[in-house]
Formats: C-alpha cells, structure tokens, sequence
C-alpha cells in the first residue's frame, strides 16, 4: 500500500483531471490506514479543490461515518451546488438520502421527507428510497401518505417483503389491524425466515381477536 501511494502521488502532478486519482489514493489510505487518516487527508484536498462535486459527495459520507451529523449535512448540500452534471443520478440520490436520513435522525421531518423524495425521483429503482420515505412519513404521523409510497413500492418490486411488512406496522400503528394482519402475512410467505415478521404478525393476530371478533 506505501508503494502504492508513493506511485499515485508522482502520477497526480501529471494528469490534467486528478480528481479520479485522488479518490483512488483516497480510498486506498482508508482502506489501509482507517476512517481518521482517510477523513484528514480528504479534508485537506477539498481545501485545496472545493468546488469538486466528487470530493465533497465524498467528504459527506465520510462524516456521516464518523457521526459528525452538521457537517456531513452541510457538505452534502455543498456538493449538490457545485455539482454541473459531473455527479451520476445515483451519486445525487445517495447524497440526498443522507441529508434526509440525517434530518429525520435529528427531527426535522419537514426537511427529511423533501431530501428522500428527491432521492426517489433521482432513482426510482432502489426500494431503500421508497422505505426511508415511507418511514419519515410515519414519524410524522402521516399515515396515508406513508401507505401511499408502500402501494407504489409494492408495485414497482413485488418479490421484496419489506414493503408488505412496513405496511404492516403502519397499519398497526394506525389501530388498524385487519389490514396489518393481511399485509404481514404476505410479508411473512414472502420471507418465511424472518422472525421479527412472525413476532409481529403474533401480536397483531392476538390484537385482531380482542377487537374484531
């Protein structure tokens, strides 16, 4: 790995966009040397190049991994300003989905459910975005809505439980237990190995039998 990094520094001067190279370098010092190490070195190029977009999406994730919660948000928002279609859809997606997560783990609901729907839209064929949406929505106790982005991700990816078993406990959440009880028991013939689905599956079960007799 020394040998490696000693190679791409003498490469770096050389090439008229190191941005590439320097993730790789950045990377490989990560993966070596630890988040710490990874994160300074980071912090000192994106001082140096702050208005890469790939840099900062970078940083952004590295501090969400060290906990730092504000300035991974903020570099987050950053990246997404300098961005000039340098960044992927997906690298987009990735970046407003750490901001809502972020938000949601902080409160700020408002702010969350706006980040994880650009998420959605950004790449609509990941059911992580529909999920996490679908859960800011029921923190805020919007429970319609919540079920409304499970219909569609139900829809858009029929052979995944997840959808069927936050369903589930939306409609339980909502004292709604007959329909818990449909959604968890296809959850639970989708997923058969899951034993959280069966527990909870249980108890709404035993809910339906003390008050729909």
């Amino acid at each position: 790995p020394d040998e490696a990094l000693k190679l791409l520094d003498k490469t770096l001067p050389k090439l008229k966009d190191p941005v590439p190279t320097h993730m790789e370098k950045l990377m490989l010092l990560y993966r070596t040397k630890g988040l710490e190490a990874g994160l300074e070195a980071l912090q000192d190029l994106v001082e140096q190049n702050i208005q890469s977009p790939e840099l900062l999406a970078l940083l952004a994730e590295w501090l969400s991994e060290a906990d730092q919660v504000d300035a991974a948000v903020q570099t987050a928002r950053a990246a997404l300003q300098a961005d000039h279609g340098r960044l992927s859809p997906s690298q987009q997606a990735r970046l407003y989905r750490l901001i809502g997560l972020k938000m949601k783990q902080i409160g700020q609901l408002d702010q969350s459910i706006h980040a994880l729907s650009q998420a959605v839209q950004l790449e609509p064929d990941q059911v992580e975005h529909y999920l996490n949406l679908a859960h800011a929505y029921q923190d805020r106790r919007e429970h319609t809505q919540a079920l409304k982005i499970l219909e569609q991700a139900n829809a858009l990816f029929p052979d995944d439980y997840r959808p069927y078993y936050l369903s589930g406990i939306v409609f339980k959440d909502n004292k709604e237990y007959i329909e818990a009880e449909k959604m968890l028991r296809l959850a639970a013939k989708m997923a058969p190995g899951e034993v959280s689905i069966h527990r909870l599956l249980g108890a709404v079960v035993a809910l339906n039998l003390v008050h729909n007799r």
